[in-house]
């Protein structure tokens, strides 16, 4: 009997180039202590293909990282990159004893993982999580990845790529947070409305700033916070300006994950208005956090405890108006920890728990899912 397998590859298109570095993914980030913590015998290895900007070997808290530097560049540079990954797989591969392969999300990270996982037969699962599964990304139908090696983030994500790509994921796994992060005893319950993400206009913050003026009409004292930072922070400054909200809303800007947890503690309200969301781990955390969540988009076919589904802006502003004027502080909720749902997302992989594997195949993730050849030209 061959020896058991006893590493990971996590092949992602970014990682924090740092332990400090709190902002960039930093579900993932959780995701990865608690795979380290729920299964001390795996060895995981991360190859990261875009982001830190620089090719590197790290540490990043006890865990290997490649950093291959991508730069998100397209061209000739593109294809030196395919070619760099190639190199780092085949010889991890060969100096490992690798169990499978993750890769976030179905673009150049599956498509490298398609490939090595076919040469030494190893399982590769795919996690898809937001605008991967739109029709225009040209991946799925190149790769062709079956239905048992992917994962979708969401019900919604699970039916969205099946309408597109006419493929529906056999699992479905969210992100989950960690309760851990989190501030104990929680602070004063000081701010009224909360937003957090980045400020593009898919996110839509200027329907945040509508309402927090509407609201204002009704309760002229009111607290409003938006963190983050994107394109749109100096026009979205200028319209708070202009609707008259400079002592209603600040505008924090980038902040350290921690300090982020901490205003999900303080709100009351969090407000996502955004137009396309795979999953909104933010909407989970701020459940966590003990905030109602108000939000346009549905993720999973049942809602949340505590979260609103609403149509329009205008029944965003009457259910945020309604709460407020009838507020009781709402217990936490975390339906979706992050502690379940990495041993979830393991046991496709065999993983034990215990940090011990199963033999491959022996769960329905092992040989029989070994990837295809990629067709040419992907």
């Amino acid at each position: 009997m061959p020896a058991k397998a006893s590493s990971l590859i996590l092949l992602t298109p970014g990682f924090p180039e740092n332990e400090s570095d709190s902002t960039c993914l930093p579900w993932f980030q959780c995701f990865v202590r608690q795979l380290k913590s729920s299964f001390p015998g795996l060895k995981i290895i991360i190859v990261s293909l875009q982001y830190p900007y620089q090719q590197k070997k790290y540490v990043w808290e006890g865990i290997p990282v490649y950093a291959m530097g991508g730069c998100n560049r397209s061209g000739i540079a593109k294809r030196i990159l395919r070619y760099k990954v190639k190199q780092e797989l085949d010889r991890l591969c060969k100096q490992e004893s690798i169990a499978g392969i993750l890769s976030l999300w179905y673009g150049e990270a599956a498509r490298a993982a398609e490939m090595i996982s076919a040469k030494y037969q190893l399982p590769h699962f795919c996690w898809i999580a937001g605008q991967d599964a739109n029709q225009d990304n040209p991946f799925p139908a190149a790769l062709k990845i079956p239905a048992e090696r992917l994962i979708a983030v969401s019900d919604f994500i699970q039916e969205h790529f099946y309408q597109e790509h006419g493929i529906r994921p056999l699992h479905v796994i969210p992100f989950g947070p960690d309760e851990q992060l989190y501030q104990s005893p929680p602070p004063e319950k000081d701010i009224d409305l909360l937003a957090v993400g980045s400020l593009i206009p898919l996110k839509q913050y200027s329907i945040f700033l509508e309402l927090v003026f509407a609201i204002k009409q009704s309760i002229p004292s009111v607290k409003a916070v938006l963190c983050g930072s994107g394109p749109e922070e100096a026009s979205l400054q200028q319209r708070a300006a202009t609707l008259g909200l400079k002592d209603n809303i600040r505008f924090t800007g980038e902040l350290p994950y921690p300090d982020v947890l901490q205003y999900m503690q303080r709100a009351k309200i969090f407000l996502h208005p955004s137009l396309y969301e795979g999953f909104g781990c933010v909407c989970t955390e701020a459940l966590l956090a003990g905030a109602y969540v108000i939000r346009f988009t549905q993720p999973m076919k049942k809602n949340m405890l505590n979260s609103i589904t609403v149509p329009s802006k205008l029944e965003m502003i009457n259910q945020s108006l309604e709460l407020l004027e009838q507020y009781t502080v709402p217990e936490p909720v975390n339906e979706y920890p992050v502690k379940a749902m990495t041993e979830k997302l393991g046991g496709l992989f065999g993983f034990h728990t215990a940090g011990n594997l199963q033999e491959p195949g022996s769960n329905g993730s092992g040989r029989q899912l070994f990837a295809e050849k990629i067709p040419a030209g992907s």
